[in-house]
């Protein structure tokens, strides 16, 4: 590998989601072929973050030890967590359903024309597609994928006197899907 100063990501990127759970079982949504563009179909824009996405992993290790020997004999993985951690900017009822991993959004005729927002119920299975999409000045774009995701991170939403506003933090911890892998990055290298 060799020094190349168009490798150098910086600049922000954009967070989709996309509902993968149907009435029985988890139904992911595909990635789109072209990752230079903005995904369409059943992707949602999550909007504005307070300080952009991260991608989080923690590889745990263990130690194979014998009384014979002071150094363990090898080191073997044996678990790993993949996340995409962000604070959402927008408060919407939608991103509160994906904080939340489900619930319900329900449209109510008025006059006023009104939303109304019931939480999932405890131990639903609810999972969702993750994509971030991301590029910088020299590269036409490049995302990470997640088949299955759910947000597993404790929050509030804190509802304060500007110029703070109120946001809702996620972690979106990948599930393993049925097939394919937990999670892929994939780049742009050309048109052709």
């Amino acid at each position: 590998m060799a020094r190349q100063p168009s490798a150098v990501l910086a600049g922000p990127g954009y967070l989709f989601y996309a509902d993968a759970s149907s009435a029985v079982e988890a139904a992911p949504t595909a990635a789109p072929a072209d990752p230079s563009t903005d995904p369409a179909g059943n992707w949602e824009d999550a909007g504005y973050t307070d300080d952009g996405v991260a991608f989080e992993w923690d590889l745990g290790y263990e130690d194979i030890e014998v009384a014979e020997s002071a150094t363990p004999l090898r080191t073997l993985w044996t678990e790993a967590e993949y996340r995409l951690v962000a604070v959402l900017a927008q408060f919407e009822l939608e991103t509160l359903q994906l904080a939340l991993n489900g619930g319900t959004i329900t449209p109510i005729t008025g006059p006023p024309v009104e939303r109304s927002f019931a939480p999932p119920t405890i131990g639903n299975d609810h999972a969702w597609s993750i994509l971030f999409q991301f590029s910088n000045e020299n590269a036409a774009g490049s995302f990470l994928y997640m088949q299955l995701a759910k947000n597993t991170a404790s929050a509030s939403i804190p509802f304060t006197k500007a110029p703070q506003k109120s946001t809702i933090a996620i972690e979106m911890t990948a599930q393993v899907p049925d097939s394919g892998n937990i999670w892929d990055l994939r780049e742009y290298v050309s048109a052709s």
